[in-house]
Parts: C-alpha cells; structure tokens; sequence
C-alpha cells in the first residue's frame, strides 16, 4: 500500500511538472508573438496578448512598459498607461523608449509640463545609431504650444438653443462683436 501511494505521488507530481513546462511553453510563444507585433508599431494588436501577460507576471519591468505602451493605443484610459510605464521607469528598465512613451502618455493626458522632462531624457539616452527614432524633438515642441493654448482656454457658456435650418444658420449669430453684421435678422432673434 505504502509502495502505492508513493507511486500516485510521483505520477501527480510528474503531472505537475508536465502541466508547469507546457503553461511555460504557451507563455513564450505568448510573448514572442506579443513582442512581434511591438516591434511593428502594431501596438493595439498587441494590448490583449501583453493584458495577458502583465497579469501571469505583474512584476515584470519589460512587461508592464511595453503594455503601458500599447494601452496608449487600444483606447484605454492614459492614467492606466501612465501607472505601468512609471512602474517600469521605477524598476530600473534600460529601454529608451520608455521616456518617450511615459512623455507620450502625459502629453495625450493634456499634462504638457510632466512630458518635457521624459522626452528630453529619451533623447539623451537613445542610441545615437537607432534606425527608429521617435519624435521626441517634434514632440517637445508640441507640449509648448500645447501649454501656451492652454493659458487661453475660456469656458464656454451656452445661453439659448435655437434649432436652424442649415442654409440660414449664420443668421443666428451676433457678429457685432468682431465687426461684423448681419443683413437680415429672423423674427426668432
């Protein structure tokens, strides 16, 4: 009997490890696939397979930039983006690419003064020999005049709705404001 159990033990744990290599095998293949489509610039493509996993492997520098990166462009919320390339800029990840997409995130976060600083630090530690480069230079310039709208932002404040047929909604405006004038005002107005 004790021979027995012994031998159940064994084929269970032999199982076990038949069970870890294959799931192993599966996540490789996963991430050569996922890694693929990165390199292409096929980032929204590549969101669910790194989804997948970031959430096998949370801890991973590599994992959590490169799935930072793809939720810039899969439509998802840019704080998301924003936390995972953090993360991998906090632990350490060599990849230069990983400023310009953390600059990329807080630029398209409408966060023009955050974003400077990590363009700026991808420009100085990407390769010089780089066959890619990103436009880190365009995009600095984009966040200062970014910045500068943004000082001239009003709020806008509706005070009447008026539904207009297309031909004559111009008639609808005051114009006097800038110059202008209009000749005939409807009987709405």
């Amino acid at each position: 009997m004790r021979h027995f159990i012994l031998t159940v033990i064994m084929v269970f744990f032999a199982a076990f490890l038949a069970i870890g290599q294959q799931s192993s095998a599966q996540t490789e293949k996963l991430k050569a696939e996922a890694d693929l489509l990165f390199e292409a610039d096929a980032f929204a493509q590549a969101y669910p397979l790194y989804s997948q996993l970031v959430s096998l492997n949370p801890k991973d520098a590599e994992l959590n930039f490169k799935f930072g990166t793809c939720t810039l462009f899969a439509g998802e919320p840019k704080e998301t983006a924003i936390r995972h390339l953090n993360f991998a800029i906090q632990k350490g990840l060599e990849d230069a690419r990983v400023y310009f997409y953390m600059g990329k995130a807080l630029h398209l976060n409408y966060e023009f003064a955050k974003a400077i600083p990590f363009y700026q630090q991808y420009l100085s530690k990407k390769n010089p020999k780089d066959k890619k480069p990103l436009p880190a230079e365009q995009s600095i310039q984009m966040c200062r005049e970014g910045g500068q709208l943004l000082t001239k932002v009003k709020d806008i404040v509706v005070l009447e709705k008026v539904n207009a047929e297309l031909e004559s909604f111009f008639r609808f405006y005051n114009l006097e404001e800038i110059g202008g004038k209009v000749l005939s005002i409807p009987e709405e107005l």
